[in-house]
């Protein structure tokens, strides 16, 4: 694994931890949608944060021009509840968590740079509802689906 892919991944948990805990104090007061700018020590890595018309915290994205990466911490609906943490390498999505309003994981996916990787997706109650691969941004290969008990339900083989 390369350094690029390590920054980001140190990174990601400490971003995540920081924005979720601070998700209901970082209000702004003044205009909707504004995205602001936080400065940091490195003038390669910047923080936008972006805000929802109540003044609530929307997304913050983590910037280092550096290598190109960010990773984003977007919210739900200005309740605080995290919907997805993404991190990307210039325009190619690395690793994604989509979370449900109860805060269980809805999917997880890590692509490499032609969008193939690996991918779990859940039922709103935590457990597993389907699992495959995507190769070239397409569902491939032997699929497995389950029932909201966690039960194989199903194989599909898509080509």
């Amino acid at each position: 694994m390369s350094s690029v892919m390590t920054k980001p991944a140190h990174l990601l948990p400490i971003l995540c931890v920081l924005v979720s805990a601070c998700s209901d104090t970082l209000e702004q007061s003044g205009p909707t949608n504004a995205i602001s700018v936080v400065p940091t020590n490195d003038p390669e890595k910047t923080i936008n944060l972006e805000y929802y018309p109540s003044g609530k915290l929307k997304s913050a994205v983590f910037l280092d021009t550096d290598s190109a990466q960010t990773v984003t911490t977007q919210f739900i609906d200005s309740t605080g509840h995290v919907g997805f943490i993404m991190v990307r390498t210039g325009s190619q999505q690395k690793h994604a968590v989509e979370y449900y309003p109860n805060g269980r994981p809805m999917g997880l996916t890590n692509f490499d740079s032609t969008t193939t990787g690996d991918a779990i997706y859940y039922h709103s109650n935590g457990q597993k509802s389907e699992e495959g691969k995507w190769i070239n941004g397409r569902q491939l290969g032997v699929w497995k689906h389950y029932s909201e008990d966690g039960t194989l339900t199903r194989l599909d083989t898509l080509d």
